[in-house]
C-alpha cells in the first residue's frame, strides 16, 4: 500500500490515542497489518492484552476475536459497534468496506465498562488498570475513524484502478483517470476525459468499461458520492454546498440520486449516520 497514503492515516490514527489515551490499531480481513504501520498501530500491545496472550490458548481465542467474531458482527451491523472480547474487555470496531465486502476495521481501545468482569482471574490486575469507558470521548474518536474507513475505502478503489494500470494496455487511460480526479467536481464529460488521453469518445468508454470493469459515468457517480457522504457526515455543510462541491448542478437532482444510491435523502443520512453511530 502507497506509505504516503499509511503515513497520513498513521498520523490521523496517533492523534486519536493522543486525544483519548486509547489505542488505535488497524487489521485487515485476515487479521494481517499494514508492513509500514508501527507495532503499537498493529498490534494489541497494552499490558492487559500482553497478560491474556501469555497463554496459548488465549493467543488463539484473541486470534478468533480479531478475525471471524469481528467479521460476522461487521458484515452483520456494518456500522461501528462496541464488542466485548472474550477477556471481558471492550473496543469500538468501526468496519471498512470495500464494493461492500468487509475488508478489515479500525479497533479503539481496550476500555473498561463498570460492569464488566475479567474472564481471567490471573489478568485481573491489568484489568483494573483499563481506561474506564467514557461514551462522549469514544464517540468522538468513532467519528473521526469513520472518516478514515471512507478514506481507506477510497483508497481502495484507487489502488484496484492503479494496479489494474500496471496493465501496459491501461497505460493509455492513465490521463484521463488524472484529469477525473482532479475535476470530478466540475461538469465532466466522456469526451472531456477522452481527450485527456488522446482517445475517441467510443473508444474510450469501450477501453474504460473493458480494463476496469466499471463504466465512465458509474466511476465518476461513485467519486462524487464518496465525497458527499464525508461531506455530510464530517461538516456542518449546508445540503445545497455539498451538491455544488461533489458536481451535482443542483439540489433536487443530486437528492434524487443520492436517494437511489443509499436508500435515504441527503439529510436522513446525516441524522440516521449520526445517531446510529453513538456507542
Amino acid at each position: 500500500m502507497d506509505n504516503k497514503y499509511t503515513l497520513a492515516v498513521s498520523e490521523l490514527m496517533t492523534a486519536v490515542t493522543t486525544l483519548t489515551g486509547l489505542q488505535v490499531i488497524w487489521k485487515d480481513a485476515g487479521g494481517s497489518a499494514e508492513p509500514s504501520l508501527p507495532r503499537k498501530q498493529c498490534l494489541h500491545c497494552n499490558p492487559f492484552c500482553a497478560r491474556v496472550k501469555a497463554a496459548a490458548e488465549r493467543i488463539r481465542r484473541c486470534s478468533i476475536n480479531d478475525t471471524v467474531t469481528i467479521e460476522s458482527l461487521a458484515t452483520f451491523r456494518r456500522r461501528p459497534f462496541i464488542h466485548r472480547c472474550h477477556a471481558g474487555a471492550d473496543e469500538l470496531i468501526t468496519p471498512i468496506f470495500f464494493d461492500g465486502v468487509y475488508t478489515g476495521a479500525f479497533f479503539l481501545g481496550p476500555f473498561r465498562r463498570r460492569n464488566a468482569i475479567c474472564a481471567y482471574p490471573s489478568c485481573k490486575n491489568e484489568f483494573a488498570g483499563l481506561p474506564e469507558y467514557r461514551p462522549a470521548q469514544v464517540a468522538a474518536a468513532g467519528r473521526i475513524l469513520r472518516l478514515l474507513e471512507f478514506a481507506a475505502g477510497q483508497y481502495r478503489q484507487t489502488l484496484a484502478i492503479r494496479q489494474s494500470l500496471e496493465d501496459e494496455s491501461c497505460q493509455r487511460l492513465r490521463p484521463a483517470l488524472e484529469y477525473m480526479d482532479r475535476h470530478f467536481r466540475q461538469p465532466l464529460t466522456a469526451s472531456s476525459a477522452a481527450a485527456a488521453c488522446h482517445l475517441s469518445t467510443s473508444r474510450f468508454i469501450h477501453l474504460f468499461k473493458e480494463k476496469f470493469k466499471i463504466g465512465f459515468s458509474e466511476y465518476l457517480l461513485r467519486r462524487r458520492m464518496e465525497e458527499a457522504k464525508l461531506l455530510l457526515t464530517g461538516t456542518e455543510m449546508k445540503i445545497g454546498d455539498v451538491a455544488f462541491r461533489c458536481g451535482f448542478q443542483n439540489q433536487s437532482y443530486f437528492g434524487m440520486v443520492f436517494r437511489r444510491n443509499t436508500g435515504n435523502t441527503p439529510a436522513a443520512y446525516r441524522i440516521h449516520f449520526r445517531c446510529r453511530r453513538e456507542p
